[in-house]
Parts: structure tokens; sequence; C-alpha cells
């Protein structure tokens, strides 16, 4: 801190911080300490945590938080309850509302949109118009752009892309989605080329008879189609095919383990 004095013979004191780049106005939010360009808009009743950052444009509302090394900067906005910490980061034109949470090394940015109770953590992305919304989770690497969009209760994780609406298969056992270039059975996230080739042997988990596993891979496959899910050369390979006989070997025996039927 400076104290600068001016022809009026008025001391005030002046404070600067460096953002990353170069020093600007700035001031630690009475809430928590946290670093806060003068000009950006942070909200008395709202929580800037001493290690968080606030800058450029950005603007923190009614009782949001920001927490542990979390940044929000650009023309972002963060609003109602919702919370972004750990390492995330929120900038561009994105927004943050409701009571959702923004955590891990996440970044969400563009015009992208965090609503709800929903959850985005581990190294997931949302930007561009993508929109995560209701109670949906998304998490490890998955990525929502452009038209994508993430709803209700949907979980999504591994490195599934999503750039358009997915398709939810609803009354199975186990959780069933369609992405971009990923088809999601129960803990088995997979390119559609192994739906074609392992599908039953991973349908014959969930216990159904041979009757219901051709309806069910029928029904699968039309989904897919209907969806316009393709498979990725970087999605194929046999080291991946091996994991996904070693995870179906794992999940059988805790399977066996849990069904009396197999005792």
């Amino acid at each position: 801190m400076e104290i600068a004095f001016d022809l009026n013979n008025d001391f005030k004191s002046v404070t600067e911080y460096d953002f990353g780049q170069g020093p600007v106005a700035a001031h630690q939010h009475p809430r928590g300490n946290g670093w806060v360009a003068d000009t950006a808009t942070v909200d008395d009743t709202c929580f800037v945590g001493p290690f968080a950052k606030v800058y450029g444009n950005a603007k923190i509302l009614e009782k949001a938080i920001i927490n542990d090394h979390a940044c929000v900067f650009g023309n972002a906005t963060v609003t109602n309850t919702a919370r972004v910490y750990g390492d995330a980061q929120v900038y561009d034109n994105a927004f943050v509302c409701g009571n959702s949470r923004v955590s891990g090394f996440t970044k969400v940015y563009g015009s992208a949109k965090i609503m709800d109770n929903a959850q985005l953590y581990e190294s997931a992305e949302v930007f561009e118009d993508g929109i995560v919304c209701n109670n949906a989770e998304v998490f490890e690497k998955v990525k929502v752009y452009g038209k994508g969009i993430v709803y209700d209760n949907i979980k999504l994780y591994g490195n599934q892309i999503v750039t358009r609406k997915p398709i939810v298969g609803l009354g199975f056992d186990y959780p069933f989605a369609i992405t971009d270039h990923h088809v999601m059975l129960g803990c088995t996230v997979m390119a559609p080329y192994y739906l074609q080739k392992m599908g039953r042997r991973i349908i014959n988990l969930f216990k159904y008879t041979k009757e219901q596993s051709d309806l069910w891979l029928d029904i699968a496959q039309k989904l897919v189609d209907l969806h316009g899910c393709t498979s990725r050369e970087e999605d194929i390979s046999n080291e991946i095919e091996r994991k996904m006989i070693m995870d179906l070997l794992t999940e059988r025996n805790a399977t066996s383990d849990r069904d009396p039927r197999t005792r």
C-alpha cells in the first residue's frame, strides 16, 4: 500500500495488485480478504477467500462464494448462492448462478452457463454456448460446448464431448446416455464401436435374458443412430479394449458378490 499526496493536501491510500498483467487498482474484500480489482463488482454479502481473485469487469453478486485459488475475471458473473472454488476459472461472459458448484481445475468461459444445482468438477470444461443445469454433474475431462446442454440428473464423465443435447434412456436398471462420440452404459463409457462389439457382454452383467438383451441392444443402436454418435480413432485401441474387459470382469465379480442368486 502506498500513500499518495494531491494538491489539495488530502492524504489517501492507494492499493494495487497484479492479477497477472501488471498492477491495477484493487482492494481486499471485507469478507474473506481476497483481492478484487476496482473495476470488478462484488457485493458485501459475498465471500472472496484470501487466495481467490476477482478482476476485470467480473460481477460477484448476492451470496456467491469464491474461495481457495479460484479466479473469476473478464465479464463473468457469479450470483445467487453459487460457489466457485479449488483452482477453477470462470471468465469471458460466463454465467454461474443458482446453487451450482464449480471446483477442481474446471474452466467455464465463452458464453457458458452453469445453473440451478449443477456441479462441475475435476478437469471438465464448459465453453462457447454450453449449458449445465438442473441437477446435472459433469466431471473428469468432459467438454460441453457449442449448443451442448447437460440437464436433469445426468452425470457425465470420462472424456466425453457434448456439442448438442445428449439422448438419455429411461427405465433401464443402470444409467444410459449417448453423447457426440460415446455411449454410457452404467459405469462404462465407450465409443459406439464397442457397443456393437461388446454390448452383449456388458448387458449380461445386468442379468437380462437373451431376448431382453437383443431388444435392449437394438434400442441402444437405434438411439445411437438417431443422435448421430460416431466413434473417434483415439477412443479405439487394443489398450482401451483390454481395460474395458478387465473393468467388466471386475464388475462381474462385484455383481456376483452382491447377488444372492449366484452364491
